[in-house]
């Protein structure tokens, strides 16, 4: 593939980040992957990141949020994990939600 193995290997291992887009094509290319393996390695690259960076735009709720989930990331229930992450899965039902609260908090027209 023409990368060193000791490079693969701490991959492999978890010792470095995700792979770059150059390995990951280099993989796509050799393992001849069709458009399914792709989106999955693709999807478990980005799974794989150990770090974020919340956008300087971000409000402070968000911050406020991620330091409350970051202080209890040991204490997590598999339950809780899921009941937060179908909370994030319900973002088109919520837009209607966000709308009357925004309405009400900064008044406006009554519905």
């Amino acid at each position: 593939m023409g990368f060193e193995q000791g490079f693969i290997s701490t991959i492999e291992l978890g010792k470095k980040g995700p792979p770059n887009e150059t390995f990951i094509n280099k993989l796509i290319t050799v393992f001849e992957l069709n458009k399914d393996d792709e989106a999955l390695l693709r999807k478990t690259v980005k799974n794989s990141y150990r770090k974020f960076v919340l956008p300087t735009t971000a409000p402070i709720e968000l911050y406020e949020l991620m330091h409350e989930l970051w202080d209890q990331l040991d204490n997590l229930d598999p339950v809780q994990i899921n009941l937060m992450r179908q909370i994030v899965g319900m973002k088109n039902q919520l837009n209607v939600s966000s709308k009357l609260a925004e309405v009400r908090r900064y008044g406006g027209d009554k519905m």
